[in-house]
């Protein structure tokens, strides 16, 4: 229990340290402008609330966040964000995250809605988009297929080629950096397998999809105080395991009939809010009525609320079979963003 004068000397010591340091405060998004607001990314010992209706792309953007983690993680061998722990700290706590330099750095996905082959056939498409620029549908590819009837074989060549080749940098690159996690219902089995992944890896990141499908703990049977106590224990799972906890979170009735997304619309309550240091608000825009591409929306992410106290509103491009994601445009593209916000680059 130490007194202020001598955490303040432990603390200031530290952020000299971080001042001359190469690592990240945080994971980077892929964004770099939500990477700036965020305070440098997916912060260790955080917890964030990705929140939308059903079919609007919540879990595409999710893996575009894990891709895009993977990415940096892969560009940048030996470093990783910056540890949420004081140094010297003697804890349970900390010995289960202590030496991370010596482990490699991961990311993990629980995933309580789609098993592997949908998962992995959704990154693989998005990890093609990445690389080659082609959006191949990912129903399509669920199927085993490349091409639609009537479409000649030379575009089953190049889409076949163009999977390949994302397929090979998912494979070889950013494969060794994410993990899934498929068996788990509820929060107590899955720290066993956190605590299985921790001794041999630094868990950097957890994307949780989602929310609602985690099995409830022990409450009074009310839904608030059920998501209450789940939400309560995601937060204590990104302090423990010195992560960042991101997790997708639906809307309820109302906020679908009033065809909005806001803090007041999170399902079963807003109990949850309270417990996350960031919420992201995912709606669509207009579609981008264009005949080659026709499924390609205008999605707004919010940023509702963080530690920082900033709101922000970013405009993406999402397609909605490959799962990429641009920044919006307006008319021919060739303007800058709506709103001239977005000012990253689509591979971080």
């Amino acid at each position: 229990m130490p007194s202020v004068d001598k955490l303040s000397e432990k603390v200031f010591s530290i952020l000299a340290k971080r001042m001359e340091s190469k690592e990240p405060c945080g994971l980077s998004a892929g964004l770099l402008d939500l990477d700036e607001y965020l305070g440098g990314g997916w912060n260790r010992q955080e917890l964030t609330y990705l929140v939308g209706d059903s079919g609007k792309g919540k879990s595409w953007l999710a893996s575009y966040f894990m891709l895009q983690g993977a990415k940096w993680l892969c560009e940048h061998p030996g470093v990783r964000p910056m540890t949420g722990y004081l140094e010297n700290m003697d804890s349970q706590v900390v010995s289960r995250v202590r030496d991370k330099q010596s482990k490699i750095p991961i990311i993990v996905l629980w995933s309580l809605e789609m098993s592997e082959i949908p998962v992995v056939v959704r990154l693989m498409t998005q990890a093609t988009a990445m690389k080659t620029g082609m959006n191949l549908d990912s129903a399509l590819i669920k199927q085993g297929k490349y091409t639609r009837s009537g479409e000649t074989e030379e575009v089953r060549g190049e889409r076949q080629r163009a999977l390949s080749e994302g397929y090979g940098i998912l494979h070889t690159s950013f494969g060794p950096h994410l993990y899934v996690i498929f068996n788990d219902h509820n929060v107590t089995d899955f720290r066993k397998s956190m605590d299985e992944l921790s001794l041999k890896y630094d868990i950097c990141l957890v994307v949780i999809d989602y929310f609602r499908l985690i099995q409830e703990a022990e409450s009074d049977g009310s839904i608030p105080s059920a998501q209450q106590e789940k939400s309560s224990e995601l937060k204590l799972l990104a302090k423990e395991y010195d992560t960042h906890v991101l997790s997708i979170f639906d809307i309820n009735r109302q906020g679908q009939i009033a065809k909005k997304v806001d803090l007041r619309h999170m399902r079963g309550g807003v109990a949850a809010q309270y417990d996350a240091d960031v919420v992201l608000m995912l709606s669509w825009g207009e579609e981008i009525k264009e005949d080659e591409h026709p499924i390609n929306v205008h999605v707004v992410l919010t940023l509702s609320k963080n530690r920082f106290g900033q709101w922000h509103q970013f405009d993406l491009t999402m397609n909605l079979m490959s799962g990429k994601i641009e920044p919006y445009y307006i008319g021919d593209h060739s303007t800058l963003p709506k709103g001239d916000e977005w000012k990253g680059d689509l591979d971080g």
